[in-house]
């Protein structure tokens, strides 16, 4: 899908402050993004939930071959945020892809096409068209692929954006499913806020308070000595 009227995306630059940061994913309704913490752990694909609670914390990395773009990590994993592809547009690259091989059998081209590329919703859905309401998932790679590459969208305000995949879909918070699906436009749904996670400075804070109590304690002792002398 095609969006020619749409916001422009972060710049290399503008990425080059995400990268490497720790982030919880907000939607617009004040859920999280979370996976169980035993489905981050082991190699079969997670459902991503959202909820409200404790969040994941996801690791944002630069795109391999895309400087504009960053893949979101689970952290502590080595699993990546993956959506579907979907859409007639790119359903029919699929089919053009495979017809140039004149060893596949043509019979089985609508097969893995269906098996590769989701459909969108049609005027009758009752959201309209546009829509794909399978789920995102957290899928373990060694380095990220195209459904696991997103670019940026500035929202005008500060840290919150559309998440836009390469083929000009968009994250989309399916609140009543409570799961991340897709839309090919970015309104209020489809707006994150990336809450960075202050673990370095929380830490910190702690040793100051700690420096700060010893530095206390350090002079009630001078004052009991100065107590005693005077006495």
């Amino acid at each position: 899908m095609n969006n020619e009227n749409s916001t422009p995306v972060l710049s290399t630059t503008a990425i080059d402050e995400w990268i490497d940061r720790r982030v919880a994913i907000v939607t617009s309704k004040g859920c999280v993004l979370a996976i169980h913490a035993q489905d981050a752990q082991n190699q079969t694909p997670s459902k991503v939930s959202t909820k409200h609670g404790t969040p994941t914390i996801f690791v944002l990395e630069r795109a391999p071959l895309n400087d504009d773009a960053i893949a979101f990590r689970v952290e502590g994993s080595h699993k990546y945020l993956t959506v579907v592809m979907y859409g007639d547009e790119e359903r029919n690259r699929v089919a053009d892809v495979l017809a140039s091989h004149p060893t596949l059998l043509p019979e089985l081209i609508p097969c893995v096409v269906n098996f590769t590329a989701g459909t969108a919703t049609k005027e009758t859905n009752f959201e309209g068209a546009g829509f794909n309401y399978n789920p995102m998932t957290a899928q373990v790679t060694n380095s990220p692929n195209n459904l696991q590459v997103f670019q940026l969208e500035p929202t005008g305000r500060t840290n919150m954006f559309g998440v836009k995949t390469l083929f000009g879909t968009y994250w989309r918070h399916q609140h009543w499913k409570s799961q991340i699906s897709q839309s090919d436009h970015c309104m209020g749904d489809e707006q994150f806020y990336f809450r960075i996670d202050n673990e370095d400075e929380d830490e910190e804070d702690e040793e100051s308070e700690d420096e700060e109590d010893e530095d206390e304690s350090d002079d009630e002792d001078d004052e009991d000595e100065e107590d005693e002398e005077s006495e």
